[in-house]
């Protein structure tokens, strides 16, 4: 953790996450100290945790964040859970202008601003994009494939394992830009509509296929295994047979 002096305000930001909420806290109360030069002098200290956004490094943050919540609750916090709440208290606050300037460095973009990775939703159906995940269809479809793995251990919340495809196949739905920002909360519904009519799913159009790919992946933030269950019910192979017949329509 370091910590960053600007004028009046000091801040702590953590270089790294953690599984382990308590970790986090205990690199914070070193900052944030009884009878600290900061409490004598009544100034406030901003921590921050920042992460990069839309990748495994998100959820682990979300992750963490919920195992803090639920563990208040169980100490006698009234507090309400569900994905729109998570969201809005775990919203993404930009760094202030003055320490994003002391942890600034290139991160490989193009002169005119874009990321490397950048797609255009019409980019995303092309041939190359679809048969990046149409590789996963085997492995979706085997009977007898396991996709993750319950962890339960003294001391250690329970978590969820996934297999190499599982997190794999989330990766390349980053790389290949099949994970769109939209409003997947209000879309959530429809997309359930889809999971339990694999005769929707047949009928889908690419965008639709998209926002079924980012919502499931989204959800599995605030609800860790939604995705491994869409799996193992054969929805998310579903909808990889229907980007197959998208890619070769005469078939």
């Amino acid at each position: 953790m370091n910590v960053l002096a600007a004028r009046e305000k000091l801040r702590g930001l953590h270089h790294d996450l953690c599984w382990n909420p308590s970790t986090l806290e205990q690199r914070t109360g070193r900052v944030d100290r009884i009878g600290a030069r900061a409490e004598t002098a009544g100034q406030p200290i901003h921590v921050y945790i920042p992460f990069v956004a839309e990748t495994q490094d998100e959820k682990m943050y979300r992750v963490v964040m919920d195992r803090e919540r639920w563990f208040n609750v169980l100490m006698g916090e009234d507090y309400k859970v569900d994905a729109r709440t998570t969201e809005r208290l775990a919203g993404r606050v930009p760094l202030p202008a003055s320490a994003a300037e002391e942890l600034t460095f290139k991160l490989g973009l193009t002169e005119a601003g874009d990321s490397v990775n950048a797609v255009t939703s019409q980019e995303t159906g092309s041939g190359a994009r679809i048969d990046a995940l149409l590789r996963f269809l085997p492995a979706f479809e085997a009977a007898d494939a396991n996709h993750g793995e319950w962890r339960f251990a003294d001391g250690v919340m329970p978590h969820l394992v996934t297999s190499e495809a599982v997190t794999e196949f989330v990766q390349t739905l980053y790389e290949n830009g099949w994970v769109e920002p939209f409003d997947w909360g209000a879309w959530e519904e429809t997309a359930a509509g889809y999971a339990e009519s694999p005769e929707r799913v047949a009928t889908a159009d690419t965008d639709t296929v998209r926002k079924l790919l980012t919502t499931h992946v989204r959800k599995d933030r605030f609800c860790e295994g939604h995705l491994v269950a869409m799996i193992a019910s054969g929805h998310i192979a579903a909808v990889l047979r229907r980007l197959r017949d998208l890619r070769n329509p005469a078939k």
